[in-house]
């Protein structure tokens, strides 16, 4: 289980975190606000122990500090040191916004923490809401993380690679038999049948995406696959805007995680370990949108689960 600490920015947060308050141009105390500890929000539980009112908490992104003096602020937990000495996964790097340019849609800081490691990020309070709507109705807290947040940044759930690797069956050697090649035809016939995928739902996919490939646009209809983007759970996930029609060889890679697509800008993304050029060439490139827009969630939820 994952657990998550968040808090939602406000004016006052970017000014500490510019040290507005105390030095008047930047030359205070600079800091984030996490909250006191109580039901709730049990920072104390949730970060390691405290020397002299600090600890160093180690994060997959980087280092940082957080404070709490029982005798100031009514013991407040800070994120200490955050204009000069400003943590990877709240800065440039990231996009993280420098301002509350909105006061409706702010930044969310995620601090996460699964298998007693830390994972740390953010989100706008718009996405935040979407994945978890319990816990975005507080400004902070520490709560279990929903599903759909840890899946969105990668934490404590395998990527399909990962799920292939480990669940890769190790078959036996068969020696070969002449005898046997009948029944060994009607299987491939079989499986090329069910790797096309279900008729229906194939049919549905080559009218919607004109018989090419929603990637790379081969139009030879017996290589061509119906692709879920969101993994097979039965009729109801057979839905045009939950397919692709995909080159064989694209449906294998798609399925891995090592092909993906933005779900905010339609760009597939080549994993990194793909080094061939003919992969390559489609980094960037924009999906082939059918007569279906893909869904965005499960665009989502597969980018998630995919290897960058």
């Amino acid at each position: 289980m994952a657990e998550v600490a968040w808090k939602r920015l406000n004016a006052t947060d970017y000014k500490n975190i510019r040290g507005e308050f105390a030095g008047g141009s930047g030359g205070g105390a600079t800091y984030i606000v996490l909250g006191r500890s109580r039901a709730g929000q049990n920072f104390a539980d949730f970060f390691p122990p405290l020397t002299n009112n600090r600890t160093d908490v180690e994060s997959a992104e980087g280092t940082f500090t957080v404070s709490s003096d029982p005798d100031r602020r009514s013991g407040e937990w800070l994120i200490v040191d955050q204009r000069g000495n400003r943590h990877p996964a709240w800065s440039d790097a990231t996009d993280f916004p420098e301002e509350l340019d909105d006061d409706d849609n702010p930044a969310v800081v995620l601090i996460f923490r699964s298998d007693g490691k830390y994972f740390t990020g953010w989100l706008n309070l718009d996405e935040f809401e979407k994945l978890a709507p319990e816990l975005a109705e507080k400004i902070r807290g520490v709560d279990e993380a929903p599903d759909a947040l840890t899946a969105r940044f990668g934490i404590g759930g395998p990527s399909a690679l990962t799920d292939f690797a480990e669940q890769q069956p190790q078959l036996p050697d068969i020696p070969f038999d002449p005898a046997n090649q009948e029944d060994g035809r009607k299987r491939i016939i079989v499986e090329i049948v069910r790797r096309q995928g279900q008729r229906a739902f194939r049919t549905k996919l080559l009218d919607a995406f004109d018989g090419k490939c929603a990637m790379t646009a081969c139009a030879v209809a017996w290589v061509l696959e119906a692709a879920h983007i969101s993994p097979y759970q039965g009729p109801a996930t057979n839905q045009p805007d939950n397919g692709l029609l995909l080159r064989a060889d694209i449906h294998t890679l798609f399925d891995l995680g090592l092909l993906s697509v933005d779900p905010d800008t339609l760009a597939i993304r080549v994993a990194d370990q793909i080094e061939e050029a003919e992969y390559r060439a489609l980094d960037g490139k924009k999906l082939q949108v059918g007569k279906v827009a893909p869904s965005k969630a499960a665009l989502q939820e597969h980018w998630d689960r995919s290897t960058p």
